[in-house]
């Protein structure tokens, strides 16, 4: 059985469509391979029981913001979306 890890991280904007998650350790040395599935969970809500369009749509949405400000504002509105269980935008 794999161990499981718990850190935090920046989901970040991929130039080419998409997102990542930068990992703050060795995933291959950990897991035993370099891709590996990761559960993310924003205050308790399980992201990754979204679709995976669902998923880039919350991305895409708060990436596009040029400011921090509005980056901050967005992250704390898509916690609350997802609480609810709404879709982005």
């Amino acid at each position: 059985m794999n161990p499981k890890q718990q850190f935090k991280a920046v989901i970040q904007s991929n130039p080419g469509g998409g997102a990542y998650v930068n990992v703050p350790f060795d995933v291959e040395k950990a897991f035993g391979r370099k891709r590996v599935k990761i559960l993310a969970m924003f205050d308790g809500e399980l992201f990754s029981t979204l679709s995976f369009t669902h998923q880039r749509e919350y991305i895409e949405w708060i990436e596009d913001a040029k400011k921090a400000e509005t980056r901050e504002r967005r992250k704390a509105r898509m916690i609350e979306m997802l609480n609810k269980r709404k879709r982005a935008r």
